[in-house]
């Protein structure tokens, strides 16, 4: 069932639309606020529950911000720029950011969002990290798996939760 506009406690930009989004929706709608879905996707699964929704990539920062000033200069009550359970930290961040709403610092998404970054933060900080490289080819690869020493982890360097992570031994 879709909230009331008229009884809204204001709106809630939530970016992606796949079924980890489903309970954001509805956490959403117990606080009162009407749900703004965003997905490239138009049969995601939070696109025929959403009270409204948008047919945004969720790595296209560029169109959250345009649809959050929109909302704004059209009189809408955006109260924030919200995603869970996806690799889009960083579009929330900028988009709640140009909109001036409450949200993380879109630089401290960046950094979460880019392993190798936070670990190069991190250490610059003093915090012990384990040994660390990023490649752009075998070549480097191989190159700074002599210096780092097997076995050694291989992952992605965005957020990408484990998808292609692999341990290998000389």
């Amino acid at each position: 069932m879709r909230a009331n506009p008229g009884a809204s406690a204001g709106e809630l930009v939530i970016i992606g639309g796949g079924l980890l989004q489903v309970p954001n929706v509805e956490e959403a709608r117990k606080l009162g606020l009407r749900t703004l879905v965003t997905d490239s996707n138009p049969n995601c699964v939070c696109a025929s529950i959403a009270d409204e929704f948008f047919a945004i990539d969720i790595f296209d920062i560029g169109k959250h911000v345009e649809l959050v000033l929109d909302l704004q200069r059209r009189g809408r009550r955006v109260r924030g720029v919200f995603a869970a359970g996806i690799d889009a930290n960083v579009t929330a961040a900028v988009a709640a950011r140009a909109g001036n709403l409450p949200g993380v610092e879109p630089r401290a998404a960046y950094v979460a969002h880019q392993k190798h970054v936070a670990r190069e933060v991190l250490s610059a900080a003093g915090v012990p990290v384990p040994k660390f490289a990023a490649v752009a080819s075998s070549a480097e690869g191989q190159q700074e798996a002599k210096r780092i020493g097997y076995p050694l982890i291989v992952k992605n360097t965005d957020a990408s939760a484990s998808r292609g992570t692999t341990k290998m031994y000389a």
